[in-house]
This record gives C-alpha cells, structure tokens and sequence, in this order.
C-alpha cells in the first residue's frame, strides 16, 4: 500500500503548481500541509554570509542568530553555497585528523579556522524557485538530503537571486496548521 501511496505523490509532484492550485481541496489530502507556495512559507530576506568571510566570524555569526545554516552569496551577491554547522564540525575533525598526520611527517601544519566561508561550504546550493510549491521543495529537501533550501526569486525582476530561505521547520509547521 505505501508503494502505491509513495508513486502517486511522485506522479503528482510533476503537475504545476497552477494544475495543482486548480484541482478542489480534497485531491489534496495526502500532501504536505495545505496547498502553499515557496514564498508564501520561507522567511524573507534571509541573512547570509559572504564568501570571503573568515571561518571565525562566520562562527560567531551561527552562534548570534541561533541558525544552523546559512544561504553564501559572492562578492556579486550570487548564491553559491551553503554553510552549515555540520559542514564546520566535519572540517574541524578532518583538520584534526590531517594535522595528527602532519605532526608525524614533520610537515607544516594549516589551520581550518584560518580559512573562509568559501573554503568550508557546500556547492553549489540546493535551491527552489518562489513559486513552486512546498510539497515540491518538502520532496526536495528529502531527495537532497538537506535540512533547509535557499529560495530564489522566480519574477522578472529578481530571477535567480536569494528572496528567502525555507527549513524542516517551516514544513512541518505548515503540516501541523493543515491538521488544525
């Protein structure tokens, strides 16, 4: 039964958000939370870090703001990653690793917090236009294995930009308004 269950969400996931907000509401009860868009959800206006950030700042950010994540924008304010706390737990642990082997080959020792953003984050960032719909980016986020999207602008006047960020969270929050 999930196996039947499970093919038909991914059949209907390929339908547009315009054939999908068309359809009357019953059709869809077995999606994620109520029929929404992108930017309906996500928070606007996310704050980001820049690429050439030092580690140590980009730190103190995660700390002050309380995020685990954060959208990279370059020095033209393109989004090209993503930094997580993950992605600076598992370079702290692989510098100490590296530096464990360097220490017993007598080489000369690097220093990951000495790095930048750009260095540490993953690329590229995986993202969702505005306008599709949080089912989609709900599949997206499993798909991908990510715990958060960064959301770009899907009108003409701000195609490809960061408009937004959209997490678990915001999913699961728009699931539980849907069983109310």
């Amino acid at each position: 039964k999930f196996k039947k269950i499970k093919s038909n969400y991914i059949h209907n996931m390929s339908a547009s958000p315009e054939d999908l907000l068309s359809q009357p509401i019953e059709h869809h009860s077995r999606r994620v939370g109520p029929v929404l868009l992108v930017e309906q959800v996500m928070t606007r206006k996310p704050k980001y870090l820049k690429e050439t950030m030092p580690i140590r700042e980009a730190m103190m950010t995660f700390l002050s703001a309380e995020f685990s994540g954060f959208p990279v924008l370059d020095s033209e304010g393109k989004l090209v990653g993503v930094l997580s706390m993950s992605d600076i737990m598992w370079h702290e642990t692989m510098e100490a690793l590296i530096l464990e082997q360097q220490k017993n080959k007598g080489l000369k020792k690097t220093r990951f917090l000495d790095g930048c953003v750009g260095d540490s984050m993953t690329s590229p960032a995986v993202s969702i236009p505005e306008d599709k719909l949080i089912s989609q980016a709900a599949s997206l986020m499993m798909q991908e294995k990510v715990n958060r999207v960064a959301v770009t602008g899907a009108r003409e006047h701000n195609v490809g930009k960061l408009v937004g960020m959209l997490t678990r969270a915001d999913i699961m929050k728009c699931m539980a308004a849907a069983l109310m």
